[in-house]
């Protein structure tokens, strides 16, 4: 449907600033309920597709409603974004680990 993207489904994910990818981070912690150490990680990416991450959510939310129509429309603006977004998420299948990064205090 959306040719030339990366599936979600085989796909590593990365923000473009470390206070958003611990933002991130704790979000998933939280969600699954865990606790523990968080690790965060500089990677590089040599292709990517930028989208942005809050839509994620409310594409879920509008099928859990039997919303459809608009689930469609918002997958489009995830896929192919015209919008200004603040928070972008890259994905791609492929990624290369540089090495640890510090989690900032104040995420």
């Amino acid at each position: 449907m959306y040719s030339g993207k990366p599936s979600r489904l085989s796909s590593w994910f990365a923000c473009d600033k470390p206070e958003f990818a611990t933002k991130y981070l704790e979000s998933e912690i939280a969600f699954k309920g865990r606790d523990g150490q968080r690790h965060l990680y500089a990677i590089v990416m040599e292709t990517c597709s930028k989208h942005p991450m809050f839509l994620v959510h409310v594409i879920a939310r509008k099928l859990s409603e039997g919303d459809e129509n608009t689930a469609l429309k918002v997958a489009d603006e995830y896929w192919t974004p015209t919008q200004e977004w603040k928070f972008w998420e890259y994905i791609n299948p492929e990624m290369v680990v540089i090495g640890p990064e510090a989690c900032p205090s104040s995420a």
